[in-house]
């Protein structure tokens, strides 16, 4: 499953950007998707809630939104959603079109959390 090796790159990006806030913990990491990049949405989910145990990151959300194919056609210009893998503008039905949404997993953003360091009473 290589949803493990994705989480894995997610979880060391994570820690890189709380490194810049240290000492600090991510609360919550939002991801995007895209329908054709291969990732099964809950596969992914599933590593994550696993895999972050065993960081410092413990207990942190996951919120997967999901990105659908877009297109825009090359001839008119128009963008448009894929619908059932048909690359055919609904425009001018020409099929010459570009992928421009959806084939990449984002990830859009991280919540981060100050950790108080405790202070002893004299």
């Amino acid at each position: 499953m290589h949803e493990r090796s994705l989480v894995a790159g997610l979880l060391a990006e994570v820690d890189r950007l709380v490194a810049e806030h240290a000492p600090a913990r991510a609360t919550h990491v939002t991801v995007s998707v895209g329908a054709f990049s291969g990732v099964d949405a809950d596969l992914f989910h599933a590593a994550f809630e696993e895999m972050s145990l065993e960081t410092q990151h413990r207990g942190a959300k996951l919120s997967v939104e999901r990105v659908g194919l877009e297109a825009t056609c090359e001839d008119c210009g128009h963008e448009f959603e894929v619908e059932q893998f048909r690359f055919r503008c609904p425009k001018c039905h020409r099929t010459k079109t570009t992928i421009i949404r959806g084939e990449a997993l984002m990830l859009e953003r991280v919540t981060i959390e100050p950790l108080l360091e405790s202070v002893e009473n004299e």
